[in-house]
């Protein structure tokens, strides 16, 4: 159609009744007082009722226009863009993407301050009201990094394409963090543990056992329920015992490097009245352990007197017992002298593995057949691997000849972690304030019993 055509079939008439009823409506509920002016073009401008506004409606420069308004109204709707988030809802992330403002796709080409807007090249109201097409990133408002959370305060929720800062949104996403952070922190040591055991599980499916270790656990050498639940106790407990059980450069058992000056040892122990050997499980170390100054963990024992009536803590006859050994420790190498003296003179030996499940000799078949005839035993000296008749020699003491003992000795936790000998003297009793009784003339003892604990 032409223009003429489109003058000609538009209906005036409804129009200017329109307007009447527009400016009645304005007028009546909206209390708003204005006076209607008629440009040199036809043009109604509606302006507020005073010189003020006259003057304005009727200047050149603000001719046909809204004035400034069409700037902060282009102004505010990038704001309102700029809160506008792709996503539906709140994303925790580890950098947030940084947002471009499109003005092509905002904002109408007339409002804008280019060379290319005819109402702007043409001054048209006035460069004032059009809005610089200058943008700044912003941030995506439901993006939100795991430090905000841990900080309590908001990262750029205030930031808008045209650099204004936007408190309302600011103050909203302070709310969110003050209200969420700690179910984020909970998620987040949620997110830890599952990773942890991911990466745990992608260890465990990713590594081959070798054989030749695997065949220590499939033989029965090791009970993983038992002796893997305190990895870090076992590999220093094989440091340890690895040094005490093995061989010399003569293929002797360390074991049995000791000598005992049995007649100073009598003399030392000319007060003692009792001797007693302790057998103490491991837990009473993480039970009721202290630790010294070198950040050695240790137990203190001391004997009881248990009478009819009650019992008499015996203080003079604390013992210290360390969990890992401290061969300068005054209690321990006295123990050693206890134990290698009931071995030497009374034939008893004790020692950590002594009360433990695997502590039968396990004769090879090179041992058993003896071709060499070197050993003082023959095959028919044994059953089903079994020894038929005593063949205590020089030999068991060989780690070299007795591997899988070695083995058990070295990495299998003992019944009980320390066997320990330990001595109540007669003045220990006497400043006790416990009596000790002459029996058949020679024979001292008390009339009671004695039993240890652990001291806390």
């Amino acid at each position: 159609m032409t223009e003429e055509e489109i003058l000609d079939s538009f209906n005036h008439e409804d129009l200017w009744k329109r307007i009447r009823a527009l400016t009645s409506e304005l007028k009546e509920e909206a209390d708003i007082k204005f006076s209607i002016y008629v440009s040199i073009d036809g043009t109604l401008n509606f302006v507020e009722k005073n010189a003020i506004g006259g003057r304005v409606a009727n200047s050149f420069e603000y001719r046909n226009t809204p004035g400034l308004n069409t700037k902060k109204m282009l102004q505010a709707w990038v704001n309102f863009v700029s809160t506008v988030s792709n996503h539906s809802s709140v994303q925790v992330v580890d950098d947030f993407n940084m947002v471009d403002f499109d003005e092509s796709l905002y904002l109408p080409p007339e409002g804008i301050a280019v060379g290319t807007n005819a109402n702007f090249s043409n001054n048209h109201g006035g460069s004032s009201q059009y809005i610089q097409p200058v943008w700044k990133q912003y941030n995506d408002k439901l993006e939100y990094k795991m430090q905000e959370f841990e900080l309590g305060l908001p990262v750029g929720k205030s930031t808008s394409a045209i650099g204004t800062p936007m408190v309302n949104e600011n103050n909203k996403a302070q709310g969110y963090i003050d209200m969420t952070k700690t179910l984020h922190k909970h998620g987040q040591m949620f997110d830890h543990i599952v990773k942890a055991f991911n990466g745990i599980q992608a260890f465990i499916q990713g590594f081959q056992v070798p054989e030749t270790v695997s065949d220590v656990f499939n033989s029965g050498y090791v009970d993983t329920r038992k002796e893997l639940q305190d990895p870090a106790g076992l590999i220093r407990q094989i440091e340890e015992n690895q040094n005490l059980y093995s061989a010399n450069e003569f293929g002797i058992g360390k074991r049995w490097l000791w000598t005992l000056d049995v007649k100073d040892f009598m003399n030392e122990s000319e007060d003692w009245l009792y001797i007693n050997v302790l057998g103490i499980k491991k837990e009473a170390w993480f039970r009721f352990g202290k630790t010294d100054s070198n950040g050695q963990v240790y137990l203190e024992v001391i004997p009881e007197y248990v009478g009819v009536d009650s019992s008499v803590p015996v203080s003079g006859a604390v013992h210290r017992i360390y969990l890992r050994w401290v061969p300068e420790d005054f209690h321990y190498r006295r123990s050693q002298r206890i134990l290698h003296y009931l071995h030497l003179v009374r034939g008893i030996d004790l020692y950590d593995g002594t009360f433990s499940e695997n502590n039968k000799l396990v004769y090879s078949d090179l041992l058993i057949d003896s071709e060499s005839e070197v050993f003082p035993w023959t095959s028919d000296d044994f059953e089903e691997g079994i020894p038929k008749k005593n063949l205590e020699t020089l030999y068991n003491m060989s780690p070299w000849l007795f591997p899988e003992n070695y083995f058990y000795e070295v990495c299998t936790q003992n019944k009980y972690h320390r066997v320990f000998g330990c001595v109540i003297t007669k003045e220990n009793l006497s400043n006790a304030g416990v009596g000790v009784e002459v029996i058949e003339g020679n024979i001292e003892d008390i009339i009671g019993s004695i039993r240890w604990v652990v001291r806390r």
